[in-house]
């Protein structure tokens, strides 16, 4: 995307459906869950879950972010399908 100098926008980051589910209490009891938030939208984590008569160690790194324009007076959009 195109524009001009300066600030186009924020990133906005939303908290991530895994990490929903892990915080809202309907996780299996056999399930270990160890999270940490890294740089402040990924999330590292570390499960621990039930594989036949062990234990077998799962870590995943998630994160979900969108790039969102806020600052838009002077924006313009151009059609670039047509010359002049």
């Amino acid at each position: 995307m195109l524009h001009p100098l300066g600030n186009a926008g924020v990133i906005v980051h939303a908290l991530p459906p895994d990490v929903e589910m892990n915080e809202s209490g309907e996780l299996n009891d056999s399930v270990a869950v160890s999270m940490a938030q890294v740089q402040n939208f990924l999330y590292l984590i570390n499960k621990t879950v039930p594989n036949g008569s062990y234990k077998a160690y799962h870590t995943d790194l998630i994160g979900c972010f969108a790039p969102v324009l806020t600052d838009v007076p002077y924006h313009v959009v151009v059609d670039t399908t047509t010359a002049l």
